[in-house]
């Protein structure tokens, strides 16, 4: 565990990790990130609609990885909007943890709000 709230900024957030002693920290993002924007397509209850999402990428990493993700074309307040912003947050939090979108997306539901969002920060092109 950090042993002050400097630690925690400098290195990540530690967690433990199944009963062991094996630590892992978060990566820290810099303040301004290359981003690229996209539409992802997605059936919900048998309606298309589309994500628009934006992948942050860690530029320090050859080659480039995506860190962090958000979407902004729901109304505010409604269900699916919490829905998928929870993923967009527990999606970025993975990979900021050094998952990565490949192994996120073959662990989940096909079709889910989670998946699909892996499934755009895959075909996101990288910068």
């Amino acid at each position: 565990m950090p042993r002050s709230r400097c630690d925690v900024a400098k290195v990540g957030y530690p967690i433990r990790i199944g009963t062991g002693k094996k630590l892992m920290s978060r990566n820290k993002l810099p303040n301004r990130r290359t981003s690229i924007t996209h539409r992802v397509p997605m059936v919900l209850d048998g309606k298309d609609i589309v994500l628009l999402i934006t992948v942050g990428y860690d530029m320090d990493v050859d080659p480039p990885a995506p860190r962090e993700v958000f979407c902004a074309n729901f109304k505010a307040g409604t269900a699916l909007h919490a829905i998928v912003m929870d993923s967009c947050i527990l999606l970025s939090l993975l990979l900021q943890f050094g998952e990565t979108p490949e192994g996120i997306a073959g662990r989940l539901t096909p079709g889910s709000v989670l998946e699909t969002l892996c499934n755009g920060v895959l075909t996101a092109a990288p910068p």
